[in-house]
């Protein structure tokens, strides 16, 4: 609530935090889990408890979860160069970042959710 209270109070620099946000993500925690542990892409999807967030999760991290790693840090550098260009551009990204984080709310919030009952 308070990132779309920022966005709407000051769109560019909500917008530039956006960018750098996804960026972060993309290195930070992609690139990480990339060189350190892949196989806990697996792991995240097999916690999930909805049974499609279950079955797409596992099929597209079970095969390869380095090459979805590696997938990932891509889409998320993309869509944060996207979002900090100029332009058109900046609505593609910003359209990528959307749909990206509703698909993904889900896993987040229940995952969330179980560590904290744990």
């Amino acid at each position: 609530v308070g990132l779309a209270a920022f966005c709407v109070w000051r769109p560019q620099p909500a917008r530039i935090f956006v960018g750098l946000f996804f960026g972060a993500m993309s290195l930070g925690i992609h690139g990480a889990l990339i060189a350190t542990n892949p196989q806990s892409y697996v792991d995240f999807a097999v916690n999930a408890s909805w049974a499609i967030y279950l079955d797409i999760g596992t099929s597209l991290t079970e095969p390869n979860p380095l090459a979805f790693g590696i997938v990932m840090l891509t889409f998320e550098a993309i869509t944060a160069a996207l979002i900090l260009s100029r332009g058109r551009l900046v609505k593609w990204g910003l359209l990528a970042a959307i749909v990206f984080l509703v698909g993904i709310t889900r896993l987040g919030l229940e995952n969330t959710l179980r560590r904290l009952a744990a």
